[in-house]
């Protein structure tokens, strides 16, 4: 959503270094769970089920709350500020496939050891 040129590019890159961390970390887990399936699986149990209660990140901290609820928040939006409702449902979107993509690879693992 960010249309000031510069901050969009910034934005962009920090993404795409964002994007390549988060692949190399699925690739890391899917070839532990190779390796050691019994201890991995425990732990990506044990992570799914405490998921639930880690608490969604706000986009603002709370010592930035007032001043940016008198900003402009289209002038926030042009510089790539989500509100926080968009974050929030942004964040509910990323912990569901999140979910779904550890159910997945402790399926395909399981299928494996069959």
């Amino acid at each position: 959503v960010c249309e000031e040129p510069v901050t969009r590019a910034v934005l962009e890159q920090i993404a795409a270094e964002e994007r390549s961390h988060a692949e190399f970390s699925w690739a890391l887990v899917t070839w532990l769970l190779q390796r050691d399936r019994p201890h991995v699986e425990a732990a990506l149990r044990e992570a799914l089920a405490s998921l639930a209660r880690y608490p969604r990140p706000t986009a603002v901290s709370a010592e930035k709350r007032a001043l940016v609820a008198a900003a402009d928040p289209a002038a926030l939006r042009r510089h790539g500020r989500l509100p926080d409702a968009r974050w929030a449902e942004i964040w509910d979107a990323r912990m569901l496939a999140t979910t779904a993509r550890i159910e997945a690879l402790l399926a395909a693992a399981a299928r494996r050891a069959a």
